[in-house]
């Protein structure tokens, strides 16, 4: 029995020895590659020092220019074209429009000789009528005005851009 155990401990000794011997050179291969590592950055660090150095001196950089006032009075002061204003204005009210247009071949659309008021809550009650029996649309839509065009078509301004969507 004490051969036996003496074998099992031999065998295990040199699997421990083998391991050692794996780790050891695995650590000096580590080492060669770090010492390969940093011979490359030496290098690069001198060609680079000679690269600075052979370089002419940098001038320094322009002046900025005089500051100007940046207060909140200077800022209002600055005008803004009035068309800009204008423009801005007519896309607000365009994204809140919904056009209406007549079928082809349809003579009216039996709106033609109606009030806007009266067109409005027509399109009011019609929404209303849609809204009991249709989940999708959002319960806070509602026309504001109507205008009738040349060609029956009928342009209706909405609350929001949102409801135009």
């Amino acid at each position: 029995m004490d051969l036996v155990v003496c074998y099992e401990l031999k065998s295990e000794f040199a699997d421990v020895v083998s391991r050692i011997d794996n780790l050891h050179e695995a650590f000096r291969e580590t080492q060669e590659k770090s010492e390969a590592n940093t011979t490359l950055v030496q290098n690069m660090l001198a060609k680079l020092e000679n690269r600075i150095s052979s370089q002419e001196p940098l001038s320094p950089p322009p002046l900025p220019p005089a500051p100007t006032p940046n207060s909140y009075a200077s800022r209002t002061r600055v005008q803004i074209p009035a068309i800009h204003n204008k423009v801005m204005a007519r896309t607000n009210e365009r994204q809140k429009q919904v056009l209406f247009t007549k079928a082809q071949g349809m003579t009216s659309q039996g709106l033609d000789n109606q009030d806007p008021q009266v067109i409005v809550t027509k399109a009011n009650l019609a929404l209303t009528a849609m809204k009991a029996t249709h989940d999708d649309i959002p319960k806070n839509i509602q026309f504001m005005s109507a205008k009738t065009l040349a060609k029956g078509d009928i342009l209706f301004d909405m609350d929001s851009p949102e409801s135009a969507e």
